[in-house]
């Protein structure tokens, strides 16, 4: 058997939905925290003992249909600052956006609460959770809270009702219970009085076992998202290792070549230092050959100088050296030489050298 309630439960939900997420820059953490952190826990399993059920998953952050349509607010309908004054977009949504969100989601919310009014409910009860303090934007900023806040909005239902119901939280959970106080009751129980009697739940969501449930409820957001990316990744990721590894084959491929081309380097440096010795020896034998005096103390005089003329200028114990053009232009220079001289030529530079040996 169901008991004859209507649930509703407008802040469960932590979806972004697609037409606000291109421009949300809110983390999932801080999706969740603007809502009613452990709702769906707590309420959703109610689904199977009451005749009516509603809930949405569009995050309270994106979508609030606990506000009236035309809240502008920044905590109002559509949003632009979460309940911890925390920016929800870069820049406000445009008018087509908001537009878009309101009639694919917020309408249709209300709508449904309509239509079940005749499903045989006697009353409708709004669930939340709440923080242990009151958040930046509300009517108790920094004040602590009661564990379980009842709201009928000023007479959206009778006052022994919410009574009794007062009375029940606080012998079944042993907890302080609060009426209409510090939340009064939202859009929804208002705005839907007249259909049914209302009245609001708000339990407090601090609760060491609400803690754990919105942990796990974090844990398995985040392991979808983590999900989401991978899905979004692995391409990219398969790409990169297969370039890798088409690198490690090409690497492999040229180090047996980069071998032979330092081996066949150090060859040829080998080779270059026994050409470098080559030449050297041949320049010092083309040396030797050229001046095989060298070393020698001489005195040289240019062609056609007269010994006689040179011997002054030398030392006694010097070599007189004299070069000549040919053996004709000495026999012409020196016709009445008496100084003893050996001939010698080169054959490297066709030219004649008389020797004269001074006493």
């Amino acid at each position: 058997m169901r008991l004859p309630l209507l649930i509703s439960v407008p802040h469960a939900g932590i979806t972004v939905p697609a037409e606000a997420e291109p421009y949300c820059v809110l983390t999932t953490r801080q999706v969740i925290e603007d809502g009613d952190r452990g709702a769906a826990d707590i309420y959703l399993g109610l689904d199977g003992h009451v005749v009516a059920f509603q809930t949405t998953p569009i995050a309270r952050a994106i979508v609030d249909v606990n506000r009236a349509e035309d809240d502008r607010r920044a905590d109002g309908a559509i949003k632009t600052h979460t309940c911890w004054d925390v920016p929800i977009y870069e820049n406000h949504l445009a008018g087509d956006v908001i537009d878009l969100l309101l009639a694919r989601y917020y309408r249709p919310y209300h709508a449904r609460l309509s239509e079940l009014a005749g499903s045989g409910s006697c009353l409708g009860v709004d669930c939340h959770t709440m923080s242990a303090t009151g958040p930046p934007i509300g009517p108790d900023p920094g004040a602590e809270r009661p564990s379980v806040c009842l709201s009928n909005g000023g007479g959206t239902c009778p006052e022994s009702w919410i009574d009794s119901l007062a009375d029940c939280f606080a012998r079944a959970f042993d907890h302080d219970v609060a009426v209409n106080e510090p939340l009064k009751g939202g859009h929804i129980i208002r705005s839907h009085a007249s259909e049914r009697a209302e009245r609001q739940v708000n339990g407090l969501r601090e609760e060491v076992t609400e803690r754990r449930r919105a942990k796990a409820e974090e844990a398995r957001v985040a392991a979808e998202e983590a999900q989401k990316a991978a899905v979004k990744l692995n391409p990219a990721i398969e790409g990169i290792l297969q370039r890798n590894a088409a690198l490690a084959t090409e690497q492999a491929d040229l180090a047996p070549k980069t071998q032979e081309v330092v081996a066949h380097r150090r060859e040829i440096e080998s080779e270059l230092g026994l050409i470098e010795g080559k030449v050297k020896s041949v320049r010092d034998q083309a040396e030797a050959a050229r001046f095989p005096n060298a070393g020698r103390r001489s005195c040289s005089g240019g062609s056609g100088q007269h010994l006689r003329h040179l011997r002054p200028a030398c030392p006694p114990d010097l070599d007189l050296v004299v070069e000549y053009p040919s053996l004709a232009s000495l026999s012409t220079a020196h016709p009445r030489s008496t100084t003893p001289a050996r001939l010698t030529r080169y054959t490297d530079t066709n030219r004649i050298v008389v020797m004269a040996f001074i006493d």
